[in-house]
């Protein structure tokens, strides 16, 4: 009898590890594809490489500092561009690291859609020698101008985006998620 049981012990311990290495390995395995998943926005995918957020859209890949749900707060009016070339204005006297990082942002994103971005000032104090526009010009600007509120809005042939210079890499983002079309 104690045969038996001793017997009973051993499979049951034997039974009792292999459940714990195949629950681990499969613990391990599930743990992994969801991560290497990413998170899933209105049909885009995104995947977290290094501190950016990166999805696949239309044809390329695109670099974002926030997901669509951790940019909610900042007002935005949908647009589109209707030209191979858009002015990027800045007020050169509100012209800062922040900004500078916004611009970059808009730029290689509009770059990477096959539209020439040309750098220009919306106001001539301080201006180095570019283009001088505003939003009565015929051709389409976006112009970035530092305020209290954090919105995007048409004027004219004005794409503005008005932010703090806190919050103009979340503008910049906004922007781009609407030019991608991952946000309408």
């Amino acid at each position: 009898m104690k045969k038996k049981d001793n017997n009973k012990k051993k499979v049951f311990l034997g039974i009792f590890i292999v459940v714990i290495m195949v629950s681990s390995i499969l613990g391990y395995t599930f743990k992994e594809d969801k991560e290497d998943f990413g998170i899933v926005f209105n049909g885009v995918q995104f995947y977290q490489n290094q501190d950016k957020w990166v999805a696949y859209v239309g044809n390329g890949y695109f670099a974002f500092d926030y997901l669509p749900n951790e940019i909610e707060e900042i007002q935005y009016e949908t647009f589109q561009i209707n030209s191979n070339k858009v002015y990027l204005a800045y007020v050169p006297t509100e012209k800062n690291v922040n900004f500078d990082y916004g611009l970059s942002k808009v730029y290689s994103t509009l770059n990477s859609l096959g539209i020439k971005s040309v750098l220009a000032c919306s106001e001539e104090e301080n201006c180095p020698d570019i283009p001088l526009v505003d939003c009565s010009n015929e051709f389409q600007v976006v112009s970035f101008i530092e305020s209290e509120d954090n919105k995007i809005y048409k004027e004219d042939n004005c794409i503005i985006l008005e932010c703090t210079s806190d919050e103009i890499s979340k503008c910049a983002d906004t922007f781009n998620y609407v030019l991608l079309g991952v946000i309408k």
